[in-house]
């Protein structure tokens, strides 16, 4: 996978190549990413050209200028204007630096980042290069590391600063991911939205200077996703030069690209400097989160099928084997805060013989808890509401066949509550300044070690006391007024970085204490979608918007990285709650059916009809999800193109495929429509649910499958295909 030939590093996966040079002066260049090259001598690449008003350089016995050299990791302050890739304040204050190259490693597997999510990879999953240069200016030694990935053309990179000095620096920047591309003309896609509106999808051509996409909330959150990708203007869907770039990280993070005086282009993909800097003692390091990227020939999709298969084989608890997704009832949009004992029970008698298989009690369930005023944070059974704790409601569940789930946000607290009477100091704020509070809650500051054990103490308590199999974690707010008072004045840029590490501490010990509860991240909805949290959590809440046809849009922008089964997707009630659109109950099945599909409403306010129709929903859900299990996914039509929305996943031996197609509004006396399906057999005859017809692989896939006419808006139909032997 990686060999060193020529001064050069050669990068390869089944498809792509990477490659990075060994400057005659000790440069780390970036030469070439893309489709698998041979392992020439690139020396001939380089240009020599001099440029007015430009700090010359010589590399290779070619005079060059620093800004248009294509550095694999850029310095600050030494000729280079451009972005750069790290930042380093000395005992002095300056903050200029120059990378020259020491040594490598090459070996298998991949080194462990302690306290962060990451890949995980066996010596048989992978294969890392370290290369190890030092900052001439500063004296501090950077370690970059590339974990090449080879049967998902993925590589993953992260940085550590190590002092070896004997005095005290400050990393005010330290990027995971950096590269810089020869000139061409690029186009940027990054997911953007706000509350209820996550992921849509942008695309714009990159401009000379800077575009840049981030968060400074605390939190990833709803505005910009940890995702870019950078793309030529003619890339579709399935065809054109993608390059991905995502950060494993639910913080502050920022993804940059900027075209330079000389029309090339730099990347970078970190945590977000804005507020960020770390203190670094002599003899001490700091490791950035780990970033991932990959290249496709293939367009969109292809980029986003690598991204799928690496969440499915390392990503954490993606990758857990025969993970069981329940078919939840959620009863937040049932019944808001006006929850208790005698009303659960009902429901749960509703959902017998449904297959609907675990209900979950949202807000409200705990302390003394009646509103969004109070109580949050202490997580104990509210007895005005269960007077006898859960022991009812569990055992109707048994009764039932059924697990009880309950809703959790255990990074916050309301000021009326026992835990903040107990530990006000527990909370983030600043010296002599009212806190700002975001739905009445505080942050707590899990960047102090306390705070995680106490909170680990309580929640600890709630399972291992009650028969919980599942848990929604939520965080509904960002986090304001940034610092600690636990904290010197020097190194409160720190805190950010520190709350998630101790996010992390908390989520991986209770994942691990408690293996068999299904843990589902939330955030006010979509606010921290992201692959940090799904290296703990196999499924997000995808967005609290649960209309069909705005989940439509959320969930084809979200699936550019994420697969479809990370994805949370209810059916609701109608009118929706968030937009007061009503749609069909067969739309908002169709629109949820190849997601981690569940339900969101009270089943006393529904029709009979639909009432009937739950069961074969869950039958059917329980059969795509058996034949469809690490299924290839692909977008077919984009609802922000058009007037319909349609995915497809297709079995991974090619014998089954499951496609959706939701059409927008109606239009009378409209053409006939037909929905070209990809990833199919061509010579393979596939029969076709429901519309009872058979046709071959290259037929469904050139000519397409016919559309019935639509009678009303948001019509939507699954289509279901078996392979018949011949």
């Amino acid at each position: 996978m990686i060999a060193f030939k020529n001064n050069c590093f050669y990068l390869n996966t089944a498809n792509t190549c990477y490659c990075i040079e060994i400057g005659e002066n000790g440069a780390l260049l970036h030469r070439y990413y893309g489709k698998r090259i041979a392992a020439q001598s690139l020396d001939y690449f380089q240009n020599g050209v001099h440029r007015p008003s430009c700090f010359p350089v010589c590399i290779n016995g070619r005079v060059t200028t620093y800004s248009e050299l294509p550095y694999e990791y850029g310095a600050f302050g030494r000729g280079d204007t451009r972005f750069p890739s790290f930042k380093i304040e000395d005992d002095n204050g300056r903050v200029v630096s120059e990378l020259k190259y020491v040594s490598h490693k090459i070996a298998c597997g991949k080194p462990p980042l302690e306290g962060l999510p990451q890949l995980d990879a066996d010596a048989n999953d992978a294969q890392t290069l370290e290369i190890t240069a030092d900052d001439i200016v500063s004296g501090i030694r950077i370690k970059l590391y590339y974990s090449v990935f080879e049967e998902t053309d993925i590589i993953s990179r992260h940085t550590r600063a190590v002092n070896n000095t004997e005095k005290t620096v400050y990393i005010k920047q330290l990027d995971s991911l950096a590269m810089d591309f020869p000139p061409d003309k690029y186009e940027l896609i990054t997911l953007y939205g706000s509350w209820a509106r996550e992921r849509w999808i942008e695309r714009y051509p990159l401009h000379h200077g800077i575009s840049s996409v981030g968060s400074t909330a605390g939190i990833t959150g709803h505005v910009q996703n940890p995702f870019a990708a950078l793309v030529t203007p003619q890339t579709t869907e399935n065809s054109g030069d993608v390059y991905g770039f995502a950060l494993i990280y639910s913080g502050d993070f920022r993804f940059q690209a900027q075209i330079g005086q000389f029309e090339t282009t730099r990347v970078s993909l970190g945590i977000n400097s804005e507020n960020f800097i770390w203190e670094l003692k002599p003899h001490k390091e700091f490791c950035s989160p780990e970033a991932v990227m990959t290249y496709s020939s293939d367009g969109l999709n292809g980029m986003s099928q690598s991204f799928h298969k690496m969440c499915r084989k390392y990503l954490g608890a993606c990758s857990a084997k025969n993970i069981k997704r329940p078919i939840v009832l959620n009863l937040w949009e049932a019944m808001y805060f006006d929850s208790d004992e005698e009303k659960i029970l009902k429901m749960i008698e509703l959902c017998r013989d449904t297959g609907i298989d675990t209900v979950v009690l949202d807000d409200g369930w705990y302390g003394r808890r009646k509103d969004e005023n109070g109580s949050l944070g202490d997580w104990y059974v509210n007895r005005e509401k269960f007077p006898q704790g859960f022991k009812k409601i569990l055992s109707a569940c048994k009764k039932n066949n059924m697990g009880l789930g309950v809703w959790i946000e255990p990074e916050a607290v309301n000021r009326d509550s026992e835990l903040y009477r107990a530990h006000p100091d527990w909370c983030i704020s600043l010296p002599n300044v009212k806190p700002l509070e975001s739905r009445n809650e505080l942050v707590l500051d899990y960047g102090r070690p306390e705070v995680v054990d106490g909170m680990y103490n309580i929640l600890y308590k709630l399972l291992h006391e009650n028969d919980i199999k599942y848990v929604k974690w939520d965080m509904n707010r960002s986090i304001s007024d940034n610092g600690s008072v636990f904290l010197e004045k020097r190194r409160q840029g720190e805190q950010n970085h520190r709350f998630i590490l101790g996010v992390y501490e908390l989520m991986a010990r209770l994942t691990k204490s408690f293996p068999d509860v299904f843990f589902e991240g939330c955030s006010s909805g979509g606010a921290r979608f992201d692959l940090g949290i799904l290296y703990y959590m196999p499924q997000i809440w995808t967005s609290d918007d649960t209309d069909a046809y705005e989940r439509s849009k959320i969930q084809y922008g979200t699936s550019l990285l994420y697969p479809p089964e990370t994805m949370s997707a209810h059916i609701t009630i109608c009118p929706n709650h968030q937009t007061g659109r009503t749609v069909s109950f067969n739309a908002r099945e169709a629109v949820a059916a190849l997601f981690s599909f569940g339900y969101e409403l009270n089943l006393n306010n529904i029709s009979e009809d639909e009432m009937r129709q739950i069961p074969l929903q869950t039958k059917r859900r329980k059969f795509l999800e058996a034949n469809l299990a690490n299924a290839v996914f692909y977008r077919l039509c984009s609802p922000f193109e058009g007037d319909c929305a349609a995915w497809q996943a297709v079995s991974e031996n090619g014998e089954f495929s499951a496609a959706v197609y939701l059409s927008s509004l109606n239009i009378p006396n409209g053409s006939q429509r037909s929905l070209k399906l990809t990833g199919l057999k061509p010579e393979t005859v596939y029969e076709v649910r429901p519309c009872g017809i058979r046709l071959s692989g290259s037929l469904l896939m050139n000519m397409g499958l016919p559309i019935p006419a639509a009678s009303s808006d948001f019509e939507a139909h699954i289509f279901i295909l078996k392979a018949l032997k011949n």
